[in-house]
């Protein structure tokens, strides 16, 4: 497929792109919360939504290179010292909506195959032969809830109460994270001994511990981008 030539944009542009960005962002945080609960009820997405999903974020990925090029072009031009922190603070955010868009797609993709219009595509015998072969996965929230571990409710319990407050008091990441550090032994425990759908199922009841899943997130994407230094 032949892609048009980006038409490439002053820095008068600035502010839409600020905009631009920040809500593509956004979008994304609210697109994986909607997902996560999702996971193990995927009958009642459509292929439509699915297909809509899929669209978006792939193209979302595809036009990284204009966003990174942009932005490179705006950094060999003379800035003001407000427009040159808010192009830089955009370049670090490209990392974080890449990771979101994968994650993303990475979630549909698995259950693109279990929508309502699958499912009721199916005659009868198909629809028994892929329950039996776990290509369908029946809703399995009550068997996930059996596998949790008490302690890694408490746990999940515990860090969303203690995100919501700090997030009253407008905490930011490194306030959460320095007050937060007595936990992380314990979640990556956690971590290493849960399933994605156990994962996505904590995350869907705990909204604090969703926050705080999603900060560690952004670190590690940082640390590998290499944004953030570690000594």
């Amino acid at each position: 497929m032949k892609y048009a030539k980006p038409q490439w944009q002053d820095l008068s542009m600035l502010p839409v792109f600020n905009h631009m960005i920040d809500g593509m962002l956004e979008a994304s945080i609210e697109q994986l919360e909607t997902l996560y609960p999702v996971m193990d009820k995927p009958h009642i997405l459509d292929d439509d939504t699915v297909n809509r999903i899929i669209t978006l974020y792939t193209d979302e990925l595809n036009n990284q290179w204009i966003f990174q090029e942009q932005f490179k072009r705006w950094k060999d031009e003379i800035m003001s010292p407000k427009q040159a922190q808010e192009v830089n603070r955009l370049i670090r955010v490209l990392p974080k909506l890449k990771t979101n868009s994968e994650k993303i797609l990475k979630l549909v993709r698995s259950i693109e195959h279990n929508t309502i219009d699958k499912i009721l595509a199916m005659d009868e015998g198909e629809l028994i032969d892929s329950v039996i072969s776990g290509k369908i996965k029946p809703p399995h929230e009550n068997s996930l809830v059996k596998k949790l571990k008490p302690e890694h409710v408490q746990l999940a319990k515990k860090i969303h109460i203690e995100m919501m407050n700090m997030l009253e008091h407008d905490g930011d990441e490194l306030a959460i994270l320095t007050g937060l550090t007595s936990y992380m032994t314990k979640f990556k425990e956690l971590i290493d001994s849960t399933s994605d759908g156990e994962m996505s199922l904590l995350c869907e009841r705990y909204h604090g511990f969703y926050k705080y899943v999603q900060i560690l997130e952004n670190l590690a994407t940082g640390i590998r981008s290499g944004e953030i230094s570690v000594p």
